[in-house]
């Protein structure tokens, strides 16, 4: 949602992790269960995250190459790559 890598797949065969992102609190299994709605859902909390500042959420510190612009680069870089 946010580009920061996970180190987990949020969904397997439709089933959720159920894990939040350390990164913008996305809660995979709760915040995103609707899968007609995911994409939507997922475009609604990136735009929420950056409109908030992009805060690291996690209560574990933040890792010293966080760099929330780089991970949002990344993810445009992937959606042009299917265009």
């Amino acid at each position: 949602m946010c580009g920061y890598q996970l180190g987990f797949r949020p969904w397997s065969n439709d089933c959720p992790k159920n894990r939040g992102c350390p990164c913008c609190g996305m809660f995979f299994g709760h915040d995103d269960t609707d899968v007609k709605k995911r994409e939507t859902t997922y475009l609604r909390w990136r735009l929420h995250w950056i409109a908030t500042g992009k805060r690291w959420t996690s209560t574990a510190p933040e890792p010293d190459d966080y760099d929330p612009n780089q991970q949002l680069a990344h993810l445009g870089k992937l959606e042009n790559d299917f265009e």
